[in-house]
């Protein structure tokens, strides 16, 4: 049994002891918030002394675009500190770590004519990792899906740290098995209900872009794999609207999904649709979060060029009695910590990336690329309703993709006998 289930993925092929680090430390990643907190820590110690090690031994060090965009995020951080309404040193602190494991996350790929390989590994032991994770929650808190709990509060799997930080780890599970069904040849039927199961997880979170974005990333990925074919794009499209009016008709016509996600998504549409069918709850919360956006481009816009200073959102918040809260939108959560500079700093690399690695394309892994561009739009549209800056599961992506793209370009300019 325990066979067939690793012969899913195609992992289990050590090159070398970096490949265990790496398989090991995206396991623990994966499932930090049910390891004692001292292992995780140990863990990733380990992770980044053996990678720093590597470095000064072999006498090469891995740049890519995204350490580039980290350093100088980190700078503006620290920068914006200097004249800050508020000092946040934790939020520093966050942003220094997350860039002292996504350098270490990049020695991993210095050999230039397997680097595309190395990611297409990662992503696998992502799959992996994920499934396992997937298959855990749903056994392990099956008894309990009927406390009417949001998943990863106290009803329901406190243990994962908060039905926000839930979603964070549910969200990226998600989308690369979306991915891994498409690209995998084999073992379909295993793969969508592994991802079946993972979407049903999300809802029990009872967040609304725990759904969505997946759905987001799957329409946008089915999209770009179909984008030349009218007959197959055509029936994607279908696919897609079928797949979310069943997702929408279950989470209202299923009592266990609709007390912790439908209502939400019932009050959505009654929104939108103009009817009296509203929870005020849900009503409450998104006029709260648009005040938020509003009062927030009025903040912006006083001091345009280089804001309060990060983490300041809170206190400018709170002194015109929207209370002590972040802004709930990466963007605008830039535009009050570091103005025009700030948001330039943080989302320059995704239009960069997105832009090269569509140019490049053709000369690539097709399922590879698109599932970065698709994870990349996926993240812009996430930062509508989340701040992610400070998280790393999203960070370590979007540097992925900056190394996926360093790859691709080394291994054409190898072919081409021009890379020196």
């Amino acid at each position: 049994m325990k066979r067939k289930f690793l012969k899913q993925f195609d992992i289990l092929n050590f090159d070398n002891m970096a490949d265990v680090v790496m398989f090991l430390f995206i396991g623990a990643f994966i499932f930090d918030k049910l390891l004692p907190s001292f292992v995780y820590i140990m863990m990733g110690l380990f992770f980044i002394l053996y990678f720093v090690a590597k470095v000064f031994l072999g006498g090469r060090i891995s740049i890519n675009k995204g350490i580039i965009w980290q350093i100088g995020f980190l700078f503006l951080s620290a920068f914006s500190l200097l004249y800050a309404k508020e000092l946040h040193y934790g939020i520093l602190y966050t942003v220094f770590t997350t860039f002292v494991i996504i350098f270490s996350f990049s020695q991993y790929f210095t050999n230039e004519s397997l680097a595309t390989a190395s990611v297409e590994k990662v992503l696998r032991y992502f799959v992996f990792w994920g499934s396992c994770f997937t298959l855990f929650v749903l056994f392990s808190q099956w008894t309990a899906f009927g406390n009417g709990g949001r998943l990863g509060t106290r009803a329901l799997g406190e243990q994962f740290g908060g039905a926000t930080a839930f979603s964070y780890y549910s969200i990226l599970i998600s989308a690369i098995l979306i991915w891994y069904t498409f690209y995998s040849r084999k073992n379909k039927i295993f793969f969508i209900s592994l991802t079946t199961a993972s979407l049903f997880l999300n809802m029990m979170t009872g967040g609304r872009k725990a759904v969505l974005l997946p759905l987001i990333f799957f329409v946008i990925y089915g999209y770009l794999l179909n984008h030349k074919k009218a007959t197959k794009l055509l029936t994607y499209v279908v696919l897609s609207g079928l797949i979310l009016f069943l997702a929408i008709f279950l989470s209202i016509k299923i009592p266990l999904i609709y007390n912790v996600f439908g209502y939400r998504v019932e009050a959505m549409l009654s929104m939108f649709l103009d009817t009296t069918n509203v929870d005020q709850t849900t009503l409450n919360s998104d006029q709260y979060r648009f005040s938020l956006i509003k009062e927030g481009f009025l903040l912006f816009a006083q001091k345009p060029f280089i804001g309060y200073g990060i983490g300041s959102s809170r206190l400018l918040f709170n002194q015109i009695g929207l209370g002590y809260i972040h802004a709930h939108n990466n963007f605008i959560e830039m535009l009050i910590s570091g103005g025009l500079i700030m948001f330039i700093g943080w989302y320059w690399i995704y239009i960069y990336l997105i832009v090269k690695i569509w140019l490049l394309k053709n000369k690539t892994n097709l399922h590879m690329s698109y599932f970065f561009i698709s994870f990349l739009i996926m993240s812009l549209i996430s930062d509508y309703g989340s701040t992610m800056y400070n998280v790393l599961h999203f960070n370590l992506f979007i540097t992925l993709s900056a190394i996926y793209l360093a790859s691709v370009t080394k291994e054409k300019k190898l072919k081409n006998g021009n890379y020196i």
